[in-house]
């Protein structure tokens, strides 16, 4: 679904609304990885590079083999504005 978010709403948790964008986009790379977990175990995949024959849909594997996961900005960004999400910092080195 898709709608309007308020500037606020983005930097109530952070300073800018990049730093913001930086956070969510790193979490939800965090759940793309943990969707290829899953797909690889439910698909019982040893692993993903293989390549695949497209059938005849143009999709890869059998059409009954696709299984719809979330979308991981979506799910991320739920994350974020709940308050759930907690940044870190790497400290500077002085070198």
């Amino acid at each position: 679904m898709l709608r309007t978010l308020d500037l606020d709403q983005l930097t109530q948790y952070v300073d800018s609304v990049y730093e913001a964008i930086v956070v969510i986009a790193r979490r939800a790379r965090q759940i793309n990885d943990e969707q290829r977990l899953i797909y690889e175990k439910y698909m019982d995949y040893d692993d993903m590079s293989e390549d695949f024959e497209e059938d005849d849909y143009g999709r890869q594997g059998k059409p009954k083999d696709n299984i719809k996961l979330p979308k991981p900005p979506s799910l991320a960004l739920e994350e974020y504005l709940k308050g759930e999400l907690q940044r870190e910092y790497a400290e500077e080195s002085t070198v």
